[in-house]
């Protein structure tokens, strides 16, 4: 089983990286994971595709402060890919 590396480009994490990523990340991770499993959720979704729509109507998230914190690292993890990317381009 292979394990959520932050270092590496979140975008290509398995369904099971993206689990083990919420269950590290979040108090509430346990649930969450579930639902990411149950929705078949890899890095490149969770990028570029979940929203605080798809969190509330698809993973079944009705908590408020929870989607705001899961939307918050969410938004983490595309920056750093982006700083790496540029990163990488400028070299």
């Amino acid at each position: 089983m292979e394990t959520a590396d932050a270092t590496k480009d979140a975008s290509s994490w398995t369904v099971d990286q993206v689990k083990q990523w919420a269950e590290s990340t979040f108090p509430f991770g346990g649930a969450l994971a579930a639902a990411l499993v149950e929705q078949d959720v890899d890095g490149g979704i969770l990028l570029q595709h979940l929203t605080n729509e798809t969190l509330k109507n698809d993973l079944k998230v009705n908590s408020l402060g929870q989607r705001v914190k899961i939307m918050d690292r969410i938004v983490e993890l595309r920056r750093r890919q982006c700083m790496s990317f540029k990163y990488y381009a400028e070299r």
